[in-house]
């Protein structure tokens, strides 16, 4: 078992962070995400919907939407692209990403030999903490 590699992927909606242990030390990367968040208003817009008649108005929820699973898939086709050289795959993060992330990396045939676990994790970790974390997965 020795010989497999291992990540640990701490998933927010803001970035990943790949923890890989390499030289017997943890390395670290980040990949950004491309998620728009909801807050993300320019300052002084007002509200985005479009009126029909005087009863009737759309914000295009259905629009919304779709961009957001378009970027969540681009968000996981990234990660995806790093998670490909592992052997076992311990996905962690707050909120409910990271199941995501694994059933798209469970439909997906490059990981069918591969074994991933999901795991929560608080929304407030430190570095320090999730490094502690890594460091207990990994080594």
């Amino acid at each position: 078992m020795s010989g497999l590699k291992r990540v640990m992927a701490f998933v927010t909606s803001k970035e990943a962070k790949l923890f890989n242990k390499e030289n017997g030390e943890v390395t670290i990367e980040v990949i950004e995400s491309p998620i728009s968040l909801k807050d993300d208003k320019i300052p002084g817009e007002t509200k985005d919907t479009f009126k029909f008649s005087a009863t009737h108005a759309s914000n295009n929820e259905h629009k919304k939407n779709n961009q957001h699973i378009h970027e969540e898939h681009q968000y996981f086709k990234k990660i995806e692209e790093k998670l490909a050289q592992y052997d076992i795959i311990y996905l962690t993060g707050p909120g409910t990403l990271k199941n995501k992330l694994n059933n798209y990396l469970t439909e997906n045939k490059k990981f069918a030999e591969k074994s991933v676990f999901v795991e929560p994790a608080g929304n407030h970790l430190t570095e320090k903490q999730m490094l502690a974390k890594a460091k207990s997965v990994l080594f």
